[in-house]
């Protein structure tokens, strides 16, 4: 199979929150997107069992065990996972956004991304890939930074074939 993207890809998506109406959704499509050539930096966060070995290596990285980085207080394991996101979200060439609900982790990567030219940095693309059914409770906020912005897409799907076309666009565009 030849590989229709390159660069490197951060995934926003809302780890809490309400189950997705297909869990898997999630981490085929961001299999999808890695089958096909991008490196995803976060590619454990649509599958549960990845989540956990990159917890476990985060905790380790900052010096922690696993059970101490599930005793920490909430405060500094926040700033840790910020940092990394932030971090992730700066490396990236594109971001793919998985909203499932409204997520103010979500919202900060998309606007940290929208802000990297005026910091110096490259400008992200954005794709905002949204279920359908789940359209109307996208944030007013994401909408109206897609519709202010030309790199940043609002994309809705019904099933696996229209959002994997809806990747493909994406990549074919921002090329």
């Amino acid at each position: 199979m030849s590989k229709k993207f390159s660069g490197t890809v951060w995934c926003s998506y809302a780890i809490l929150g309400p189950p997705e109406s297909n869990p898997e959704i999630s981490g085929i499509l961001v299999s999808y997107i890695q089958r096909n050539g991008a490196k995803v930096l976060n590619q454990y966060i649509a599958d549960s069992r990845k989540r956990m070995q990159f917890i476990s290596e985060l905790a380790k990285s900052n010096g922690y065990t696993a059970k101490e980085w599930f005793d920490l207080e909430r405060k500094i394991k926040s700033g840790i996972i910020y940092q990394h996101d932030i971090e992730g979200v700066k490396q990236a060439d594109r971001l793919v956004v998985l909203p499932k609900c409204s997520s103010s982790g979500v919202g900060m990567e998309v606007q940290y991304a929208l802000n990297k030219p005026a910091m110096g940095m490259n400008l992200t693309p954005i794709l905002v890939l949204v279920e359908e059914s789940l359209l109307p409770e996208l944030p007013t906020m994401i909408q109206g930074a897609a519709e202010q912005t030309q790199h940043m897409f609002v994309t809705s799907y019904t099933t696996l074939l229209s959002a994997y076309q809806a990747i493909d666009n994406f990549f074919t565009f921002t090329e």
